[in-house]
């Protein structure tokens, strides 16, 4: 029911122009938390038109170097021929250009790319810019069939108008962009918790099978493989979160020295032919020879090429093939990946080196992971001063990575003392004899001290084991060992502060000793602070019983000479 003329509130065009502008931010502030940006741009632009009395309205947005119509009124055959308007030419190009509101008298008389302003009989003009921190997102215009002077009083309601605009495009970006964060918050979430669970289901019904049955050697063997197998899969997804960690920190180093590419990429082939071969995939290399000796990480790079022939095998069928090339092209070393497998969609492949981003992430996927591998992959290979790159033709054409280093890196005529240790960095270690070894275990978990303890014993060594720093030092007032495997984080006293006591106290020993830390805790940082500490080594956990005895040996080696 209408009310009373004399009761009604006085139209926005009745108003003073102050009045109007207060009204107007007053009703955008009240739409932005309740309307859509399509529902807010078309009320601004019904409100527009009754304020200014103008016939037409228009927003157009900003899309690279073009404004395309997105709402209009009175214009709306310019949103369904979805006009575009080049920034800098005509006037709405202009008015984006300049960053300042335009007026046109006759449009007769002016350069109006826009054929439908002619075709509605819009005569005159007015044009402000939507501006977000100081960038052009778009353009507001607004016009009449009949000849008028717009003024600076239009050109100010317009403006405030179109600041509003500009504010809402913002707030649904904003509130878009958080959407889609939280939604690969959750996805990635979900997915860490399904890949960490995975690998500890074989593990904990294997133990409790072996604990309550007598399996046949065959069994037996096939049980503790699946173990191995499922906690080496955990230990890698820990590796990349904690990559991932490095990276977004800053925090990623590298341990330069010369490097052998061709070494490198045949020790991460060998290290992935058991599952290629598991799935009938031929991996075929193709390594030019003599390429340059270049200064990097050996094990990031391993890294590197060991993420991709993983991800290639991942995602090949069974009697696929994967390609691994090295060569020289132009002033790069290149390495190339290609397989046979699935491909990439086209509307993903920008996205692939993406943190947490996966092409499939449902439940019904059929390839794991947590989508971290590729992104290591890229920020390994920038860290070197490189850049890689995805190609795939689409779904079912497979796919092709190549990874370039530039050759000003590279290392030219290295003698063979400067070459990377080969055996050292990537041989996998023979189990070492540890025959008449004193070695002194140091662990706040018993578990870990357990485990050591038979492994070394088992090895032939003379073995002690103390679960804190405190017993620790008491302990070797009495017996004094050749090597100290040390926790760093123990409640009390740290391993830190246990080798600074040791290393001070050695003197009246009379003995060397040789000192390896092997902690959870894996920063650059803590290996400095390890070695500051009095540590010969400092070695990450998890590691396997092979290694860790040959680390031992050498060590005991190195404190004996």
């Amino acid at each position: 029911m209408t009310r009373p003329e004399s009761t009604r509130e006085p139209g926005p065009a009745s108003r003073r122009p102050e009045e109007a502008v207060r009204w107007l931010e007053a009703v955008t502030d009240t739409a932005l938390g309740r309307l859509s940006l399509e529902e807010l741009l078309s009320e601004l632009l019904v409100r527009v038109r009754s304020i200014l009395g103008v016939d037409t309205a228009a927003i157009l947005l900003r899309e690279g170097e073009e404004l395309v119509a997105r709402v209009a009124k009175g214009l709306e055959e310019e949103v369904e021929a979805g006009v575009r308007i080049p920034i800098g030419r005509g006037f709405a190009g202009l008015v984006a250009s300049e960053k300042r509101p335009i007026f046109i008298e006759d449009v007769d008389h002016s350069q109006v790319l826009n054929p439908i302003l002619r075709e509605k009989g819009v005569r005159s003009l007015l044009g402000v810019p939507l501006l977000f921190e100081g960038g052009v997102i778009g353009v507001l215009h607004v016009g009449t069939r009949r000849r008028r002077q717009f003024d600076r009083q239009d050109a100010q309601l317009l403006q405030v108008v179109a600041d509003r605009i500009a504010l809402g495009i913002e707030y649904e970006r904003l509130y878009r962009e958080a959407e889609e964060t939280s939604r690969l918050k959750d996805e990635f979430l979900a997915t860490i918790s399904h890949e960490l669970r995975t690998p500890l289901t074989p593990i904990l019904v294997w133990v409790s099978q072996l604990r309550q049955r007598t399996f046949d050697p065959a069994h037996a063997a096939r049980a503790l493989d699946a173990i191995e197998r499922s906690a080496r899969m955990q230990a890698r997804l820990v590796d990349d979160l904690l990559d991932v960690s490095r990276i977004i920190g800053g925090k990623l180093r590298l341990d330069l020295r010369p490097t052998e590419l061709a070494w490198v990429i045949e020790a991460a082939i060998e290290a992935v032919r058991p599952a290629a071969a598991a799935r009938d995939i031929r991996i075929e290399t193709k390594l030019e020879p003599r390429v340059d000796v270049i200064r990097g990480d050996p094990e990031r790079l391993q890294q590197v090429v060991w993420n991709l022939l993983s991800n290639a095998i991942k995602f090949t069928p069974e009697g696929g093939r994967v390609d691994v090339t090295l060569q020289r092209v132009d002033a790069h070393l290149e390495l190339t990946v290609s397989d046979t497998g699935r491909g990439v969609a086209p509307g993903f492949l920008p996205h692939l080196f993406e943190r947490f981003r996966q092409a499939d992430a449902s439940t019904t996927r059929a390839h794991g992971g947590l989508g971290l591998g590729l992104a290591i992959v890229r920020h390994i290979t920038e860290l070197h001063g490189g850049t890689v790159q995805a190609e795939s033709e689409g779904e079912g054409k497979g796919t092709t990575f190549r990874v370039r280093f530039p050759r000003g890196v590279a290392i030219r005529g290295a003698s063979e003392q400067e070459r990377a240790p080969r055996g050292e960095t990537f041989a996998r270690a023979a189990p070492a004899p540890l025959g008449g070894l004193r070695l002194l275990v140091v662990d706040d978990e018993p578990d870990t001290c357990d485990v050591l303890e038979a492994v070394l014993r088992g090895a032939g060594a003379e073995v002690r084991a103390c679960r804190s720093a405190a017993e620790a030092f008491a302990q070797l007032e009495i017996w004094w060992p050749d090597v100290l495997l040390c926790d760093i984080a123990m409640p009390g006293e740290d391993g830190y502060s246990l080798m600074r006591r040791i290393r001070a106290a050695q003197g009246r020993y009379g003995r060397a000793l040789g000192a390896v830390a092997l902690t959870a805790r894996t920063r650059a940082e803590d290996r400095e602070k390890a070695l500051s500490a009095g540590f010969q080594l400092h070695v990450p956990k998890p590691i396997d019983g092979d290694d860790l005895l040959a680390v031992l040996a050498r060590v005991a080696r190195v404190a004996a000479s």
